[in-house]
């Protein structure tokens, strides 16, 4: 029987934003547009409040999400996916139950990213039935590994319709973004943080008009 994994419960707590975080309307009605989509992706540097900003944003919209802080260690795609199913895990119990030898199977497979991206896109579209919106910040740790930003390819081009994936970071693994942008993606663009819905995105210093 495999050991199992264990995984941080902080990785998995969402932030919560404090009394003196002002509302951002104009971004926030970009975030809710952007739930049309696949994805929204919240691109800035360091200090722009792109966490602050989503975490409002679900905060306000009181519906089901996960929210999982990315460090080094999830360039593992296995470990990566095993940290979300345990976040859906926790507002649907029943999510991954038919798949759980599988993950065991593939755990010294994660060169194999797009069968581990399949398992989870399988889980949930036999588990979920309404929206939930899975959030990844620190994205940025992703960048430069070829697995994982294969398996966000695959997440971002077969993503049932009960997730919204939302992207937070100071820059963005090789996920070919610009391939989605039309059929999956929106554009928003803010002197502060970036949101593109795939994504809500901004070039600070270069506001663009919408």
């Amino acid at each position: 029987m495999t050991t199992p994994v264990p995984l941080l419960r902080a990785k998995l707590l969402p932030p919560s934003p404090g009394p003196l975080h002002l509302p951002r309307p104009r971004l926030h009605r970009r975030l809710a547009s952007g739930l049309e989509k696949r994805a929204t992706v919240v691109v800035a540097g360091p200090g722009y409040g792109k966490t602050g900003l989503v975490a409002r944003f679900l905060r306000d919209l009181d519906g089901d999400s996960v929210w999982c802080w990315l460090d080094p260690s999830d360039r593992d795609p296995w470990m990566f996916f095993r940290y979300l199913t345990h976040g859906v895990q926790e507002h649907t119990p029943e999510f991954g139950e038919r798949s759980e030898g599988l993950w065991d199977s593939l755990r010294s497979r994660s060169d194999e990213p797009e069968r581990l991206a399949d398992i989870f896109i399988g889980d949930a579209q036999e588990s979920l039935g309404g929206r939930m919106v899975v959030v990844l910040d620190n994205v940025q740790h992703l960048a430069g590994n070829e697995p994982c930003a294969r398996a966000l390819r695959r997440l971002l081009a077969y993503l049932p319709g009960a997730l919204h994936l939302v992207l937070i970071g100071r820059a963005l693994p090789e996920i070919g973004l610009q391939a989605l942008v039309g059929c999956r993606l929106s554009w928003a663009r803010t002197r502060s943080a970036c949101c593109r819905g795939t994504s809500c995105c901004s070039r600070p210093r270069r506001p663009v008009p919408c």
